[in-house]
């Protein structure tokens, strides 16, 4: 399911994102979290939906988006900036699906 998807079926869910550019060890790391709900709100009947993503649609979506986020910099090499993102779309991108969290400290704590 993606969120075209979600939106077809009158759910609204919720992201959060923080971008981060240092781990753990104050290492400079730049990456980004992203924690989705497992399900959303059915916005007709005003009740809780589960839902369930794909990982390789989710994958491809990310990928996507951030490309198209990444395109709208200003950088001074038009074509080698082109020809940069592009490359992007045949590359593996990991997106790691973690088990529910069921005590909140765990998704905050770095270990």
């Amino acid at each position: 399911m993606d969120s075209t998807h979600t939106c077809k079926l009158g759910i609204e869910f919720g992201i959060f994102c923080a971008l981060h550019t240092y781990g753990c060890q104050l290492s400079q790391h730049p990456h980004i979290h992203v924690s989705v709900m497992r399900g959303g709100l059915d916005v007709k009947h005003g009740v809780w939906r589960r839902l369930f993503f794909k990982k390789k649609t989710v994958e491809n979506i990310w990928r996507s988006a951030v490309i198209r986020l990444m395109s709208g910099s200003h950088i001074r090499d038009e074509r080698q900036w082109c020809r940069y993102l592009q490359a992007q779309y045949g590359r593996y991108w990991k997106v790691h699906f973690a088990k529910k969290t069921w005590v909140a400290w765990h998704s905050v704590k770095c270990t």
